[in-house]
């Protein structure tokens, strides 16, 4: 018999029980963007091959998490 789909072949509809139409705001941190955007990239095709429709919110600002990891208080 053939393979089964794989449900993370990207371009095609996943099957999947939760293949809903969800919308998620997605925060990418600074921390993320400079030095692992491949991760944030990779969120964003993983959610999007499950149905969800990704946006970023555009008031999003530094979270503070570069100065708290060297030891300035927030």
């Amino acid at each position: 018999p053939p393979p089964a789909p794989s449900i993370l072949a990207f371009g095609q509809r996943p099957i999947s029980r939760y293949n809903h139409d969800m919308n998620v705001s997605l925060f990418i941190t600074c921390l993320t963007d400079l030095f692992a955007p491949q991760v944030g990239m990779a969120t964003v095709q993983v959610l999007e091959h499950f149905g969800c429709k990704v946006d970023f919110p555009e008031a999003q600002t530094c979270c503070g998490q570069p100065q708290y990891n060297n030891g300035y208080p927030g």
